[in-house]
């Protein structure tokens, strides 16, 4: 009774591993062009998932010293409203907020007119010390999740991005501070603080 006890738990485990074998993948690299523009920058790319051929836009790109935003649209999905997508990123912060203060990553996932899969996706990062590339991996499950298909966006944390700012001429709107944490400050103050004008994030030391 043990060897069969035994030998079924194997074959669980071997079905179990081939669960998820259809793993396919594509990646979108998102350079400074795209990250903390107010003109809502477009990345387009045609990617296949689950041996369907999309296109896929990423837009609305925001990157700030702790936190990642994009919209993702996979296009003419038609069945969306049964896949369940996920994201996770070796740079994600799970530090739990001070009290009142909401500090976890988030995804939400929608249906745009019966047809377009949209993602709307905030990823919580860890305060970074050193400049590099953040990846950050969104798996899409097909509705039996026997099929899983990442779509992985690289994107360069350093000065120059942090601190990317709009063409567009903003001085006219209000300044607002914020430390490392995302706490509002009653204004500028010794250290590096995260100045915001309209939607426009900067990066700056105040002397």
């Amino acid at each position: 009774m043990k060897k069969i006890f035994i030998a079924c738990m194997a074959c669980l485990t071997s079905l179990c591993a081939l669960a998820y074998n259809n793993l396919d993948s594509d990646e979108i690299m998102l350079t400074d062009v795209y990250i903390n523009k107010e003109n809502n920058t477009l990345v387009e790319k045609a990617v296949t998932i689950f041996g369907q051929d999309y296109k896929v836009e990423v837009s609305n790109i925001v990157l700030s010293p702790t936190w990642f935003h994009c919209n993702i649209v996979i296009k003419n999905v038609w069945s969306s409203d049964d896949y369940l997508v996920t994201q996770r990123s070796d740079d994600e912060d799970f530090t739990e907020a001070p009290q009142g203060r909401i500090r976890r990553s988030t995804i939400e996932t929608s249906l745009h007119q019966n047809y377009d899969l949209m993602i709307d996706s905030w990823m919580h990062l860890k305060e970074i010390t050193d400049y590099g590339t953040v990846e950050i991996v969104y798996t899409i499950y097909d509705a039996d999740r026997k099929n899983a298909f990442d779509l992985i966006l690289k994107f360069p944390y350093n000065e120059h991005t942090i601190t990317a700012v709009n063409d567009i001429h903003v001085d006219n709107q209000p300044v607002e501070y914020y430390d490392l944490n995302g706490m509002k400050l009653a204004g500028p103050r010794p250290g590096i603080v995260i100045e915001k004008r309209g939607d426009c994030v900067t990066k700056k030391v105040v002397k």
